[in-house]
């Protein structure tokens, strides 16, 4: 089980780290000056969002 955990935590922690990458990204990306990047500035940041609270629902399960 401890190496489950181990895989789990390692995966999650590389996860993370590009969801961090990409919202720097975004965040770069929305200094341009067209509309219609930042439109696909929006979905990206609502697909992150969505990432994210998938990457939380089941570490919130493992505890109740």
């Amino acid at each position: 089980m401890d190496e489950d955990n181990l895989s789990r935590a390692t995966h999650q922690r590389r996860l993370q780290s590009i969801i961090r990458d990409l919202d720097s990204i975004a965040r770069l990306l929305e200094q341009a000056s067209t509309d219609s990047v930042r439109d696909e500035i929006k979905i990206v940041r609502n697909r992150l969002d969505s990432i994210e609270m998938q990457l939380e629902a089941p570490a919130k399960n493992l505890n109740e």
